[in-house]
């Protein structure tokens, strides 16, 4: 599990389901944040091919879903994250 330590914002977990776990090339990391943006902005220099799928301009893009602690949905880069969450990347392209 990789450990991203930016001081003193919240300690968060992040974890990809599917194709964006196929794309980071692991299923969980450790971050420091406390807006979803600060996640994004995280993930996109950590993992470049997972970048090119789930985001658009540091927006999330339409093929990833993003939820907050497996009860809220959400793209809101202002998304305030509180120390324990978890922010999950799955994708919205799946089929049944």
């Amino acid at each position: 599990m990789l450990v991203v330590n930016l001081g003193s914002m919240s300690h968060i977990t992040v974890e990809f389901f599917g194709i964006p776990r196929e794309r980071a090339g692991t299923s969980c990391v450790q971050i420091e944040a406390t807006t979803l943006g600060q996640v994004v902005e995280q993930l996109a220099g950590q993992f470049p091919e997972f970048a090119n799928h789930c985001f658009d301009d540091n927006e999330i893009s339409t093929h990833c879903l993003v939820a907050v602690n497996a009860i809220h949905f959400t793209r809101d880069l202002n998304w305030k994250l509180a120390p324990g969450d978890t922010v999950q990347f799955l994708s919205a392209d799946v089929g049944g």
